[in-house]
């Protein structure tokens, strides 16, 4: 049995771009995929060095005074309606809001 070279070309270039066409990309994705995973663990490792870096220059207590500072206001039960509050913590009653030393919104 004898094939043309003229007969045989067409479908070498069928077989070759069916090849082409369906080539496994899944180890690109993944080396992809694995580079940005740790350039985000990087990224994240050095944004938490510098947070503590600049955290290590306050103390303790200037950070929680900040803290306390930004927080919302809590909410005190008024005791009894008589116009006093008492304290949700000790169970202390104190006449005004700011007796407690929160100020007034």
């Amino acid at each position: 049995m004898r094939f043309s070279l003229v007969a045989l070309l067409p479908v070498v270039i069928s077989l070759s771009s069916f090849v082409v066409a369906h080539q496994d990309h899944t180890l690109e994705a993944r080396e992809i995929a694995d580079g940005l995973n740790a350039r985000a663990i990087e990224n994240a490792y050095f944004d938490n060095l510098e947070r503590r870096e600049l955290l290590s220059e306050f103390t303790t207590r200037e950070l929680l005074d900040e803290l306390v500072e930004r927080a919302p206001p809590k909410k005190l039960k008024n005791a009894g309606g008589g116009g006093g509050y008492t304290c949700i913590y000790c169970g202390t009653v104190f006449d005004t809001a700011a007796a407690l030393g929160i100020p007034a919104s």
